[in-house]
């Protein structure tokens, strides 16, 4: 336990009144994460936004800050390719999380060739994708209405 838990973790008889901002935490914390698979089937159903390097899945998250699941196939490379992506875009998460909307649960899968874009544009596109598919999901689709 560090010096400045104190002011991450409230404690003491209204500690669960105190709301904990995550936005500012340094750290990519396990409860930040989806780590179970029916946490990722449940992040499936949500709204999809495609980018040159990522699919970005976004949906209503249970907790008030959001969270972040990685996919990253065998098409992407091999383990120590697959690796390198997951770090990134990890530490990407970590890094910008006061840009991403609260309360949503994101899946970025890796498309093929995603180790192949420069750091910057994947943040960039990791950033953007995640706010339009958000927006998608909370405003509805931008698609036109089919002619049936």
């Amino acid at each position: 336990m560090g010096p400045d838990d104190h002011t991450l973790t409230p404690t003491g008889p209204d500690a669960s009144a105190v709301p904990v901002d995550r936005r500012n935490d340094a750290r990519l914390r396990k409860d930040e994460r989806l780590r179970k698979r029916p946490e990722f089937r449940r992040a499936q159903r949500g709204t999809r936004y495609v980018t040159p390097a990522l699919v970005v899945i976004a949906c209503d998250a249970p907790e008030a800050w959001s969270r972040v699941g990685l996919v990253v196939s065998k098409k992407v490379g091999k383990s120590h390719v697959r690796s390198l992506v997951k770090r990134r875009l990890r530490e990407i998460f970590r890094r910008n999380k006061a840009e991403f909307p609260l309360a949503f649960d994101f899946v970025w899968i890796a498309r093929n060739g995603a180790v192949d874009v420069p750091y910057e544009d994947l943040a960039r596109q990791a950033i953007e994708g995640s706010r339009k598919a958000a927006g998608r999901h909370r405003g509805g689709s931008k698609r036109k209405p089919s002619k049936s």
